[in-house]
């Protein structure tokens, strides 16, 4: 078992990561969701204004440096800094040769044959 299966399990509650918990109901079946009601409130907006969101950021950021530095800030990708464990995952086929991963392959493929013969009767 993996390390991180390991603590999954030591940090997980009781009710978590059972086999049948489905994990919740999930978002009611046809609710929205945060991106289209974001897009739905921008069109409500621009009803009501009567004029395109990006013609009245744009005239207020002419009007005001500080709204206009906000927008620039705000479009600048900022780095990202994480720690990533990049152990190489061991690969037990890495130094077979050609025939070994053929012989491999066919002893497996013979008992998948034998598993769903079995299956079938």
């Amino acid at each position: 078992m993996s390390e991180m299966l390991k603590n999954v399990k030591k940090t997980s509650k009781a009710w978590q990561f059972k086999e049948g918990n489905p994990g919740g109901p999930g978002r009611p079946k046809g609710s929205l969701n945060k991106l289209t009601k974001f897009r739905k409130a921008i069109e409500l907006f621009e009803k009501e204004q009567g004029k395109d969101i990006y013609q009245i950021i744009l005239e207020k950021a002419l009007r005001s440096p500080t709204i206009l530095v906000a927008i620039f800030k705000a479009l600048i990708p900022r780095p990202i800094e994480s720690e990533v464990d990049v152990t190489p995952i061991y690969n037990p086929y890495e130094k077979m040769t050609d025939e070994e991963l053929i012989e491999e392959f066919e002893q497996d493929l013979n008992q998948y044959k034998k598993i769903i013969a079995k299956n079938l009767k």
